[in-house]
């Protein structure tokens, strides 16, 4: 810590800002000069910690979102200051949904959406220009919340059924990558997030025939933190037969086949997860055999082996789910014997050295169901030969 940031938390001065808004919430000068000191402050972890350590804090500063509404500034920069706090604090997410939180930011949401509405159908100029980059900013920032606390999973379902998520479909349909990067992140952030929630009424998973007509795209994109929120909101929608199969008649499965040889590996381990529940359908086992994709799931492993476990372990579990009740042998011999090779060696490994990750048991267990798979399959061989 600085020394700065040191002295900040010794001096009380996060108390003195809680009472200040507290008492002073309709002040906007105050309000307004708080919230930029805040905005620079909860940058630096020590400084989130001693604010949420602060009691009605957080409310507080959510409190002053609604005499302030109109006020840009003060809006982007408490947003901005609630999702610093969120993205690192658990707590403060169900601190937040359980003071009036998500209907508060949704309304801010549903305010601000209808006015860039107004201003995109309109055209961008002179004055109007800098109002549209600055509701815009406002519009990143309240998504940015929403996105974060979706993750707690008492507040997700809550989040998943509320009103306003439909404008965030409606700001992906309206907004582009190339003109709008930040704002269009967060809107797929807060997709992949609300879309884990298999919760009746989920305006994500009822719309996400229109996303992911906005998503395909995103998934050849050179911003590899919009391929991996793409690619991880459709690994929320693989989780239905329906969706699985549109996914096919839209070539979005040979996107991901070709994702496979991907550089960065976040990438390639939401791929994994993805055609993991593809080839788990019985009616889609050709997803993989197709582009060559059997083999680029093998190298996959090849790569992983055991210094990225996690990797290895959903690219095994992808393998398994294809090789399982497939009519016609999955694998040909080169592809089995590289295979077998691969798996003895990461087991050997183990063995001699000693693999110290979390996940180890579990590429453990793949691995030797799959080793068992493919001494079957060779007896099987054997006894038709």
């Amino acid at each position: 810590m600085t020394t700065v940031q040191h002295d900040v938390k010794e001096t009380g001065i996060f108390e003195s800002l809680a009472w200040i808004l507290e008492s002073y919430v309709e002040h906007e000068e105050l309000v307004l000069n708080i919230s930029r000191m805040l905005h620079k402050l909860t940058l630096h972890m020590e400084c989130r910690e001693a604010l949420i350590a602060v009691p009605h804090f957080v409310g507080g500063l959510l409190r002053t979102l609604v005499p302030h509404i109109n006020n840009l500034a003060i809006v982007v920069r408490v947003c901005f200051v609630l999702g610093n706090v969120t993205a690192s604090d658990g707590p403060s997410r169900a601190l937040i949904a359980g003071s009036g939180g998500v209907d508060l930011l949704g309304g801010i949401l549903e305010h601000y959406d209808a006015q860039d509405a107004e201003l995109t159908a309109a055209g961008e100029e002179g004055a109007d220009k800098k109002r549209a980059r600055d509701i815009a900013d406002v519009l990143t920032k309240v998504i940015r919340v929403l996105a974060n606390l979706a993750i707690d999973e008492t507040v997700g379902p809550a989040i998943a059924v509320h009103g306003c998520i439909s404008r965030i479909v409606d700001i992906l349909d309206r907004r582009r990558i190339d003109s709008s990067e930040e704002l269009v992140l967060n809107a797929v952030s807060a997709v992949t997030n609300i879309s884990f929630y298999e919760t009746e009424g989920n305006v994500i998973l009822q719309t996400q025939d229109k996303i992911a007509v906005r998503l395909q795209p995103l998934l050849l994109h050179e911003n590899d933190e919009a391929v991996i929120e793409s690619v991880r909101a459709y690994g929320n929608f693989s989780r239905a037969a329906e969706s699985r199969t549109k996914m096919v008649e839209s070539h979005v499965d040979e996107v991901m086949i070709m994702l496979l040889d991907h550089g960065n590996p976040e990438v390639v381990y939401s791929v994994c997860g993805v055609l993991m529940n593809m080839v788990a359908d019985s009616n889609l086992k050709d997803v993989l055999s197709r582009m060559d994709g059997v083999n680029r799931l093998i190298k996959v492993v090849v790569r992983s082996g055991v210094t990225d476990v996690s990797l290895s372990v959903i690219a095994c579990r992808a393998l398994f789910n294809y090789c399982l009740d497939a009519d016609e042998e999955p694998l040909d011999e080169t592809q089995a014997e590289e295979l077998h090779r691969v798996l003895q060696q990461m087991l050997r490994t183990n063995e001699e050295e000693g693999v110290d990750h979390a996940q180890w048991p579990e590429l453990d267990e793949v691995a030797n169901k799959l080793l068992v798979y493919l001494s079957d399959l060779e007896a099987e061989g054997e006894e038709a030969d």
